[in-house]
């Protein structure tokens, strides 16, 4: 868990992107993330974050061209205060924290990562479509010094900002993070709601210059009262910084999907198998506030639309 300034303190980033494909251009200013942090005790910490970006829904006012505010986090955090445990026993190791509101559940590596910090512009297909990411509720985390942490949480399922728990169950998240080493961090995590199940695993390695990570995701749910999906994917990507403004990275992306329809008189199933390779260079400045991503993507989709070629270019400024 993070530690939060005594004082308020101001954070955050501005992207906008640029996408080609097919002879057509477009441009968006996909992120506008501003966030405040503080810790008024030493064992309580608060962060609320919104996004005023273009790529969300709604608008200011009803004749505004302008795009709404959406909140992104709100939570509190508690820890123990610093004596709490006698210093050097195994509780003083324990490093407990628990979290209540709305924030990113324990489940993805690459969404638990942010997004000014991710290697490619996008993040992996079955992230996007697979993955747990914020919602509502409460999580506990418990580590053992730097070897082991341990995340559990119990959200609405219902996404982030939703106003009331529709199907009125709970989803149960939980993620064990294992660093034998200093570099490396392998982790594996599961989900809960119901019939809907999801399960995976992670890893990444950081040293040096060099940064080596993956992840696989599954998931087995009903998508109506006809629909069951069986899907599933993954990633791996290498970057490397061979100048300290200049690091490539190549990412291999693939998504499956199953669909099974049972309409009572017939039964009938189709599938999707999509794989991108992502060829990408990011030039960073010097301490790294400024990150412009050159990525091309080479997506084959199968049954449709086949092969297609996405150029991307992306300039976050981060403060």
């Amino acid at each position: 868990m993070r530690f939060y300034p005594s004082k308020p303190a101001l954070s955050g980033y501005v992207s906008g992107r640029m996408t080609h494909v097919v002879g057509a251009t477009g441009f968006l200013l996909n992120r506008g993330r501003l966030t405040v942090q503080v810790g008024p005790k030493p064992f309580f910490g608060i962060k609320i974050q919104g996004d005023f970006s273009g790529a969300q829904s709604g608008k200011l006012r009803a004749d505004s061209t302008v795009a709404g505010f959406s909140l992104t986090d709100a939570y509190v955090q508690l820890v123990p205060p610093p004596d709490w445990a006698p210093a050097g026993s195994v509780l003083a190791q324990l490093h407990p924290a628990i979290v209540a509101g709305q924030f990113k559940t324990p489940y993805s590596l690459e969404y638990l990562t942010s997004f000014a910090s991710l290697k490619t512009v996008d993040r992996s297909q079955a992230v996007d479509r697979l993955s747990q990411k914020r919602d509502i509720g409460a999580m506990a985390q418990v580590g053992w010094v730097r070897f082991a942490t341990l995340s559990g949480a119990v959200v609405n399922g219902e996404g982030p900002n939703a106003t009331s728990n529709a199907d009125k169950s709970q989803m149960l998240l939980s993620r064990l993070t294992i660093t034998p080493v200093s570099f490396l961090a392998l982790s594996a995590k599961v989900a809960r709601e119901g019939a809907d199940h999801a399960w995976g695993y992670d890893g990444r390695i950081v040293w040096r210059a060099l940064t080596v990570e993956g992840e696989g995701l599954y998931r087995k749910r009903a998508t109506s009262s006809t629909v069951n999906l069986d899907a599933g994917g993954g990633y791996a990507l290498v970057a490397y910084k061979i100048l300290p403004w200049l690091e490539p990275v190549y990412k291999y992306d693939r998504y499956w999907d199953t669909r099974t329809t049972n309409t009572g008189s017939a039964v009938t199933t189709a599938s999707t198998h999509s794989t991108w390779n992502v060829f990408g260079v990011n030039l960073l400045s010097s301490p790294e506030w400024l990150r412009l991503q050159l990525d091309w993507e080479r997506r084959n989709v199968e049954p449709t639309p086949g092969r297609t070629n996405v150029y991307l270019a992306q300039l976050i400024a981060i403060f």
